[in-house]
């Protein structure tokens, strides 16, 4: 599934990239029913910005995994064994 945006990447019109961005919030908001402007911001500038995967814990944006752009965006939660804990130093020991 692709997005025509008019003066937007290659059209004949230099558009600021923000309003590219934002027309492709607003067509993603009507055809995947995203109802919160950030949800629709976050995934437009996934797909503006060429981003694969974005990570969240929102349960209706989980629910479009790979239905948003093509090749599909991926959509998934976060791992929570991923990175540093607060608490733990860069060599995997717990600090003092």
């Amino acid at each position: 599934m692709s997005f025509h945006l008019s003066g937007c990447r290659g059209g004949q019109i230099r558009a600021h990239p923000w309003s590219c961005q934002s027309e492709l919030s607003a067509s993603i908001g009507v055809r995947h029913k995203i109802k919160r402007a950030g949800d629709r911001l976050l995934v437009a500038t996934a797909l503006f910005e060429n981003i694969e995967t974005i990570h969240t814990f929102d349960g209706p944006l989980l629910a479009l995994d790979g239905q948003i752009g093509n090749p599909g965006l991926r959509i998934t939660a976060p791992d929570p064994n991923f990175g540093l804990t607060l608490f733990e130093n860069t060599d995997g020991q717990e600090a003092d």
